[in-house]
């Protein structure tokens, strides 16, 4: 796992593709730590493998180009992501943040995950996962508001993917409208979450994290630095950044503060002993990215298959709203919004539609179906790193999703 995130660090400077090779390598690191596997993890990737080869077959059959490389390479860049980030673990200003229950509790967690996780994207419900676990793993509500926390960030933050995709697909789409009704769509799931966690009667009883200047100066200098690659190399993603940034800040800090990493022997023994004991605990992570990512590879030759005709000449509130709901019901199978986005704009003729319409149904199908989809990244990351059943976080999100989706249709008439 060390040389794939290596490898993939070494692309990531020079530019270059290298996610074959890192890839390949964390699929053979799967390989070594397969017995280091939970039981859940082993079948649930198995049967995402199983249900990939079909559309594995048809794309083989069809001679799609470059099948087998993008299907064993894909998700490598998160995996590498999320193994950079734990390096933060042994920073000691990791671990700053006490804890803050009730309501307090729940809106400092809201206001960490969702405000940070607007800039640096998934490595926030790492950091911010960790410090609420503390080692003993998620309660159901705390993985709740850490999944829709950090989702709701989707609906207007211009550093997610979904937010480029909505612009493209949606030739013409302000920013601006996009960004009032995700503003107004992100306050909503703040309330639903307050209620729901009132109503199962335990908003007095939850654990979160509070707020505090000396445990936000990671996450803030991770953010401003990322703010600043993004200005000075725009072709960096977030991601590429993060996964830079976080092991050249900890071999910098080693080196800077006292404490922990006060040498540099003490410092390449905490380095060698992370790589040792943290990485083999990435096990459950890298069996489920690595399958759903070839899950998500095995559509794309199906997709083909479906006719490109234009089937919706309007798009209106009606169109839209059926649009809407049928991306967050195929993330519930387990289909990726960007699938299914992609599936949605085949169909309508973005040339005649109101774009700002368009574009709002793309970037809220994806921030609400990735708090309730079970394969979404920050699901994935929090059943594998945290030990939460995906189903139970599932049903307990299927509320959410439909108040989300009431108050997206509201946003819809609006902007009509």
């Amino acid at each position: 796992m060390a040389s794939a995130l290596t490898v993939t660090m070494v692309g990531i400077v020079t530019s270059r593709d290298l996610n074959v090779f890192s890839g390949g390598l964390y699929w053979v690191a799967l390989v070594c730590l397969w017995r280091e596997l939970s039981a859940r993890s082993q079948r649930q990737m198995l049967w995402i493998v199983a249900a990939s080869l079909p559309g594995l077959v048809v794309g083989v059959t069809s001679g799609t180009p470059h099948l087998w490389q993008r299907a064993l390479s894909a998700n490598s860049g998160m995996i590498s992501m999320l193994i950079a980030v734990g390096f933060i673990s042994l920073l000691p200003t990791a671990t700053l943040q006490r804890p803050q229950a009730g309501l307090k509790g729940l809106l400092c967690t809201f206001a960490n995950v969702h405000l940070v996780g607007a800039i640096i994207n998934y490595s926030s419900v790492i950091i911010f996962g960790d410090r609420m676990a503390r080692g003993r793993g998620l309660r159901l509500d705390q993985a709740m508001v850490l999944s829709r926390a950090f989702a709701s960030a989707g609906f207007w933050s211009p550093f997610f993917a979904t937010m480029a995709v909505a612009l493209g697909y949606a030739p013409g789409a302000q920013f601006v409208v996009l960004l009032e009704a995700g503003m107004a769509m992100a306050l909503l799931s703040l309330g639903v979450c307050i209620w729901d966690i009132k109503k199962a009667g335990g908003l007095a009883a939850f654990e979160g994290i509070g707020l505090s200047v000396r445990g936000m100066q990671l996450p803030a200098l991770i953010g401003a630095i990322v703010l600043g690659a993004q200005w000075l190399t725009p072709a960096w993603t977030v991601l590429s950044t993060v996964t830079l940034v976080c092991p050249a800040m900890v071999c910098c800090l080693s080196f800077l503060r006292p404490g922990k990493l006060s040498s540099a022997s003490v410092a390449l023994v905490a380095l060698v002993a992370h790589v040792r004991s943290e990485f083999p605990r990435h096990a459950n992570e890298l069996a489920l990215f690595l399958a759903v990512g070839m899950f998500g590879v095995s559509l794309i030759p199906l997709l083909g298959l479906l006719p490109s005709t234009v089937v919706l000449a309007n798009f209106r509130l009606v169109e839209a709203s059926l649009g809407l709901s049928a991306v967050v019901v195929a993330a519930l199978f387990g289909i990726h919004p960007l699938v299914s986005i992609a599936v949605l704009t085949r169909l309508v003729h973005t040339d005649s539609v109101n774009a700002n319409v368009l574009g709002f149904v793309i970037v809220a199908g994806w921030a609400i179906s990735s708090a309730v989809g079970p394969l979404s990244g920050q699901n994935l990351v929090i059943q594998g790193r945290y030990g939460v059943s995906s189903t139970a976080l599932m049903r307990a999100n299927l509320g959410y999703a439909v108040w989300m989706g009431i108050g997206a249709v509201g946003c819809i008439f609006f902007i009509l």
